[in-house]
């Protein structure tokens, strides 16, 4: 158990300076070489490193800040960061959350292609949009020109094709 101390802080220390340096490069887009799965599976030695030093070797002054209300707030805030950026939808290679993508293509669509997403008919599709208030004009060839015919924002012209019935 002695020599496991030893080299607990050792390995600490440069996995941390590994993810650290990883990092920030692939903050600023230099992913050159193994830079990604170097900085991923030296994430997580640094993750167990750091579990395993606080445990072994620090036991008692973690104990110690705990009971600090501050600490505790500083925790807290920590552990709220992470579930938030665990939980808000990221951004795919477009630069844009996958479901906005989705929408994005939906909405720019030819309109011929989007019955079958609704399992109607070109003609049940046409006129479902004609029942829930839309105009929808013979030059109109995507839900873009309806929304730009009807006045309605992007979010407007979703929210009623999304919620035709089939």
């Amino acid at each position: 158990m002695k020599k496991v101390k030893l080299l607990i802080t050792p390995l600490t220390v440069a996995s941390f300076i590994i993810v650290a340096v990883t990092g920030v490069m692939m903050f600023f887009k230099l992913r050159a070489g193994i830079i990604t799965p170097a900085h991923e599976w030296l994430g997580i030695v640094f993750v167990v490193m750091g579990i395993l030093h606080m445990l072994l070797l620090h036991k008692n002054s973690m104990k110690k800040h705990l009971s600090k209300p501050g600490s505790a707030a500083v925790i807290v805030a920590g552990l709220l960061i992470t579930v938030l950026s665990v939980s808000i939808p990221g951004r795919g290679a477009s630069g844009m959350p996958p479901f906005l993508k989705a929408e994005n293509i939906m909405y720019e669509a030819d309109l011929n292609t989007l019955p079958p997403l609704f399992e109607l008919s070109d003609q049940e599709f046409m006129q479902k949009l004609a029942a829930s208030g839309l105009t929808v004009l013979e030059s109109d060839t995507s839900l873009q020109s309806i929304a730009i015919h009807n006045n309605l924002t992007r979010k407007e012209i979703m929210a009623r094709v999304t919620s035709i019935p089939n």
